[in-house]
């Protein structure tokens, strides 16, 4: 901690001037610097003081001070302080400029200290420079990485367009040799062209023939085809009284079998009752009235089968009917002048009736 300059003075007791403030550390002059004197030797403040200290000094003994003794002391002192007055200025010197040393020394340190301080900031700087730096040099990295991606797809993007322009080369000299080749179909097909609409034409000719042509048939389908419609009509009415008779007559054999087998089955009930009363003694009788059963039986299974026979017979008649209504039908759309001589000869001699 540093002392209060503002109340030292100088150590000559008849000066008290104050003394000039001094910063940092060092002795501290104790009396004036600024080149005053005092008295007719031009003593200064420290010389004087030190004059007043010897005077001092001899009046402790308590003799009387003549003026020879005080001659010979200030020519002592003049003697003594010739040497001292040059040490003084030496040391007045050597204290300025160690004053100035020290200042200076001072000024030197808070000029460290202050570069210290710059050098603490300029190192922070300096590491966070560092920092944006490397995080700059990463991004860098990062940036020349993508750089490099970057160009190998480029690359391949140029491979790629280098194989696409080939491929469209090759494309178009096949697109040239493809359009000469069309070029050549197309005079064939021009040739083609013409040859058919003069083909067309001529057809157009014929088509106008065969439309006469089949005007007229169509003419001659319709009487065919009315014809035909008479001839299914008949048939038609002959075939349903022939399929009404054989229903009929089948009817009269199944009623007539029906009838015979109650008969016979009424008989072989009386006969069957009849041959239980009289079985103890009729043993001849039993062996006819068995025979007749068996008779009976065999009427019975030929009256049926007569009746399947006759049935199936209807059935069947019933189907040559329905076939001869189909073919009628038939005859009656496809019916014409080539195909009526293919004709049956009861159809035949039917549509020539008509």
């Amino acid at each position: 901690m540093q002392e209060d300059e503002s109340g030292r003075v100088c150590g000559y007791r008849r000066c008290g001037a104050a003394l000039p403030a001094v910063s940092g550390r060092g002795n501290r002059a104790r009396f004036c610097q600024d080149g005053k004197t005092w008295g007719s030797r031009n003593l200064t403040c420290r010389e004087a003081e030190a004059a007043l200290v010897d005077v001092d000094s001899l009046r402790e003994d308590g003799q009387p001070v003549d003026d020879g003794a005080v001659a010979e002391l200030g020519r002592q002192v003049d003697a003594a302080l010739g040497p001292a007055r040059v040490l003084a200025e030496s040391l007045s010197a050597v204290g300025r400029q160690l004053d100035s040393t020290v200042a200076d020394a001072l000024a030197a340190r808070d000029s460290a200290r202050a570069d210290a301080e710059e050098q603490r900031r300029l190192r922070g700087l300096a590491d966070a420079a560092a920092a944006t730096a490397k995080a700059d040099a990463d991004e860098a990295t990062r940036v020349a990485e993508k750089a490099l991606a970057a160009r190998a797809q480029a690359e391949k993007e140029r491979d790629a367009e280098r194989r696409a322009r080939a491929e469209a080369d090759a494309a178009r000299q096949r697109a040239e040799g493809r359009a000469v080749t069309l070029q050549e179909e197309l005079s064939r097909a021009t040739s083609r062209a013409e040859a058919v609409a003069a083909h067309a034409a001529e057809l157009d000719r014929s088509l106008a023939s065969a439309t006469a042509e089949l005007a007229a048939a169509r003419a001659q389908l319709e009487e065919h085809r009315s014809r035909a419609t008479a001839v299914e009509r008949e048939l038609r009415e002959r075939l349903t009284a022939q399929a009404e008779e054989h229903r009929a007559q089948t009817e009269d054999t199944r009623a007539r079998h029906e009838r015979a087998l109650s008969d016979a089955r009424a008989e072989s009930r009386r006969l069957r009752e009849e041959g239980e009363r009289e079985r103890a003694g009729h043993g001849r009788a039993m062996v006819e009235i068995n025979s007749t059963i068996n008779q009976l039986n065999r009427d019975l299974g030929a009256a049926e089968s007569a009746r399947r026979q006759a049935v199936e017979q209807a059935t069947a008649a019933t189907t040559r009917a329905t076939g001869l209504a189909e073919l009628a039908t038939a005859l009656r759309d496809r019916v014409d002048a080539e195909e009526f001589t293919r004709l049956p000869e009861h159809l035949r001699a039917l549509l020539s009736a008509r």
